[in-house]
């Protein structure tokens, strides 16, 4: 609350339990109402930082600062007290609702561009990747001719014909014409396809 509600309470915070008027004990052992009266933490707008963070022992201390003297808080710049990582994104998200239309413009064309530019580089990665597989199978390949390997070549030629066959059920091509196509039996294929 942004107003005293209860005049003869000196904390800021609060808590009350339900309790049986007669005797006094609770009804709900996990039934609490909780109080913050922001104007008790800090109702004196000449208050400096270093008044501010002397009140902060808890982490309710820290956002009852943040939510009434926010004014004074900088992201890069905060005291030991207040360096949370938390509580820096509130700053700074409050910083971008306090722009004027123009920054706000600004802001978002540059958070389009580096969203543009992030999945461009994961693009560009993924597409590295692949490339640098195909040339690690062909240089196997290049590899295995310069060594005089026949068993480089049987398997290269049975890769590349599983990778078509693969391609061809991807395309759900008939399982017997890509036996025909490949020269791999049905039953490679149908573990190809499984």
């Amino acid at each position: 609350m942004n107003f005293t509600s209860i005049p003869q309470a000196k904390d800021y915070h609060n808590v009350f339990h339900i309790t049986e008027k007669n005797e006094g004990f609770r009804y709900f052992e996990d039934l609490e109402l909780h109080t913050i009266e922001l104007n008790k933490f800090s109702s004196n707008a000449n208050e400096g930082l270093s008044d501010i963070v002397a009140k902060v022992k808890t982490s309710l201390d820290m956002w009852s600062a943040f939510l009434t003297r926010n004014d004074l808080l900088k992201a890069d710049s905060l005291p030991r007290e207040l360096d949370d990582v938390n509580l820096k994104k509130a700053i700074t998200v409050l910083e971008v609702m306090n722009f004027s239309d123009e920054e706000r413009d600004f802001y978002e064309d540059h958070l389009k561009w580096l969203r543009i530019e992030t999945n461009s580089l994961k693009k560009m990665k993924a597409e590295g990747k692949a490339e640098g597989l195909v040339e690690g199978k062909a240089e196997g390949l290049v590899e295995g001719k310069a060594e005089g390997l026949v068993e480089g070549k049987a398997e290269g030629k049975a890769e590349e014909k599983i990778e078509i066959a693969r391609n061809l059920l991807a395309q759900n091509i008939d399982i017997t014409n890509i036996s025909l196509a490949t020269g791999l039996s049905i039953v490679e294929i149908e573990k190809l396809k499984s």
